[in-house]
């Protein structure tokens, strides 16, 4: 069994989001504030796509196979056709990587390869 370590690094999308996605508090009535509620709230909200896999971008991935060397994937095509090349079973190590690490991976297509329990997909 090959044990991998591994960690993302992501990061918000390219586009903010517009101002109308944004949703002002519903006690806000007057037009002047829900806009000023909005603006002042928009980078905080373009922040927060680097912690949704449906909005943000994967920076990068930092991997280490048993004792070698860690290595720190920027490609995704990379990082792909190297862990495809893996024909062993893989007991995979990180933080969150169930919960997040795994989805970003899934949603921005590295399927092949990957052996991680179904739970994590």
């Amino acid at each position: 069994m090959k044990t991998i370590y591994i960690d993302i690094e992501t990061i918000p999308s390219d586009e903010k989001p517009s101002l109308d996605s944004i949703k002002a508090p519903a006690n806000y009535k007057d037009e002047a504030k829900i806009l000023a509620y909005k603006e002042a709230n928009l980078e905080d909200e373009w922040h927060k796509q680097s912690l949704n896999s449906m909005k943000g971008r994967i920076l990068c991935i930092g991997v280490a196979c048993d004792d070698r060397d860690p290595i720190v994937y920027t490609d995704l095509v990379e990082f792909d056709r190297d862990i495809m090349g893996i024909n062993e079973e893989v007991l995979w190590v990180g933080h969150n990587v169930a919960k997040f690490d795994a989805k970003w991976l899934v949603r921005h297509g590295i399927k092949s390869g990957l052996s991680f329990p179904s739970r994590f997909n």
